[in-house]
């Protein structure tokens, strides 16, 4: 069956039996990879090809994002936990589905009509390193049920096969939500992200990258949320206009924008940091978006200064030893002080 991104969140299709069929809907912003099912199975391949045939079973998703050792048959073996939800895709379409463990709604497979509804802790997050550096991505599969076999529940968004042998999985859904960028500055021409995508976070430490970051989200308009991560010092100010300029020209949807920059600080330059707040200071971030930074500044001759987006919302914060800093903020003074106190809530390491 043939890959394919989804991109048309509206995109439905009746699915099943004629007088008893079920709507499918596509999972809008991922990435489908099709298994080769067709000839698997004793019963022919009517279930799923041609598409809308009237023996198709219905459409469904399920994911494997509370995938244990049990769940592969020994709850002894090892297995690394943090690949174990693409590990259970592959033990799916070895050796089938396995029931449940917690059930419900009565034993058997539990899977869900609606693309949205595994994500609600049943689809967990995988980090692989690619060509393009570290990605991280959500899998989940889609799978066709037995319209004879299928039991609905009570709950519209959940169905549960008896039989293990009455669903099947035919693709494996991915959805890309974060990129490490790092040391690759040398052959790296392109950043190809998902046209489809709705959230991304890029982690890179060389800021060389700073023009092909933003040459490659020109064409990412669904995108709703955006976050950027400067691991090391850079020579580059960050420059608030341009990112407002791109914005303003391919990022339509954007609502969620938060950064942390690292940056190059000389005292006989104090126009650079006056610069800087002026380009995150305009109408667009402060009164539009309500997108406030904070500027940490070394208090000597030289050294690194850091601006980042408010709350400060990564997990590693560089602190400044054996120095003085001087802060500058653009959050408005009437606005509410829990601001401000939780402003480092998210910090995990200095």
């Amino acid at each position: 069956m043939g890959n394919k991104t989804f991109t048309n969140p509206n995109e439905t299709h009746q699915v099943g039996p004629p007088g008893k069929t079920k709507t499918y809907i596509s999972p809008d912003g991922w990435t489908r990879y099709g298994f080769k099912v067709l000839g698997k199975y004793q019963d022919g391949n009517a279930w799923l090809h041609p598409f809308k045939d009237p023996g198709n079973w219905y459409r469904a998703f399920h994911g494997t994002g509370r995938a244990q050792a049990v769940d592969f048959g020994n709850d002894k073996q090892s297995f690394e936990k943090q690949y174990a939800p693409v590990d259970a895709v592959a033990s799916i379409f070895e050796n089938g589905f396995r029931p449940a463990r917690i059930t419900a709604h009565g034993d058997g497979v539990y899977c869900s009509p609606n693309p949205k509804f595994p994500e609600n802790g049943y689809v967990a997050t995988v980090e692989l390193d690619t060509q393009e550096g570290k990605k991280k991505f959500k899998c989940m599969l889609q799978v066709a049920v037995n319209p004879d076999a299928v039991r609905f529940t009570k709950d519209k968004d959940i169905w549960v096969a008896p039989n293990p042998e009455d669903i099947r999985p035919i693709f494996l859904e991915l959805e890309s939500i974060e990129y490490t960028i790092g040391n690759c500055h040398l052959h790296i021409k392109d950043l190809p992200w998902p046209s489809t995508l709705t959230h991304l976070s890029i982690i890179f430490d060389y800021d060389g990258y700073f023009d092909r970051i933003q040459r490659s989200l020109v064409h990412l308009s669904s995108l709703n949320s955006l976050e950027i991560y400067q691991k090391e010092k850079g020579t580059l100010l960050p420059n608030g206009q341009l990112w407002e300029n791109l914005i303003h020209s391919s990022l339509p949807l954007l609502k969620i924008f938060k950064f942390y920059f690292q940056f190059e600080y000389s005292s006989q330059l104090s126009n650079q940091i006056e610069q800087v707040i002026s380009w995150f200071s305009t109408p667009f971030y402060v009164l539009k978006n309500k997108w406030f930074i904070r500027c940490d500044i070394p208090d000597r001759y030289h050294g690194r200064a850091i601006l980042y987006s408010l709350p400060f919302s990564f997990q590693i914060y560089t602190t400044f030893q054996g120095s003085i800093i001087k802060t500058i903020l653009t959050l408005l003074d009437d606005d509410n002080n829990d601001f401000y106190t939780n402003i480092f809530s998210n910090v995990k390491k200095l």
